[in-house]
């Protein structure tokens, strides 16, 4: 909503996070999946070690970190397997390896080792256009010359819809924090 309703925000991209079982043929084991945007290969970098992240931005395949390809698939190439998710609730998710990338760097102000397209979450029945469903974090691309203030400023709009929803925090404010100074 943001992205479309403000022309200073050239992408949007939502980070939410869930705890799944993950399986590849006889392999299961407990992960957290970081479900995001298709944007996210937009705003950020992360070397892409085999595949290709266009599968993913179609909304049909996750990616894995180097470290979670070994563990599932060993030397074996990862790209193209199948692989299952059981969500919280039951639900079972068929998808597909796109690319596997470098592992994250312990430094990265966030982390993961499984990216899965938020549409994912939505056809579980996650919706994300009610506000008391919402990402865990939500980062900004800004067009260059754009003023964050100006930004923040008119992010206060949705303020009043979400506490509405009757979500049960309570929200004085909503603000843009540059990533240079996320430690």
């Amino acid at each position: 909503a943001v992205a479309a309703s403000d022309p200073r925000v050239l992408d949007a991209v939502r980070l939410s996070s869930a705890p799944v079982a993950l399986r590849y043929k006889d392999a299961i084991h407990d992960e957290r999946i970081r479900f995001t945007d298709a944007e996210f290969f937009d705003v950020f970098s992360f070397p892409v070690i085999a595949g290709s992240e266009s599968s993913f931005k179609r909304g049909t395949g996750i990616v894995l970190t180097e470290a979670v390809a070994v563990k599932y698939f060993g030397t074996q190439a990862a790209v193209g397997e199948d692989m299952y998710m059981t969500l919280s609730d039951g639900t079972v998710v068929s998808t597909t390896v796109s690319a596997v990338v470098e592992d994250v760097p312990m430094s990265s102000s966030f982390r993961f080792t499984i990216l899965a397209p938020i549409d994912m979450m939505t056809e579980i029945g996650v919706d994300f256009t009610d506000w008391a469903s919402f990402a865990s974090a939500t980062f900004l691309h800004l067009a260059p010359g754009s003023d964050p203030l100006e930004v923040e400023n008119g992010l206060q709009s949705y303020l009043q819809p979400m506490q509405l929803a009757g979500i049960d925090r309570t929200f004085e404010r909503l603000a843009i924090e540059p990533l240079k100074e996320v430690p």
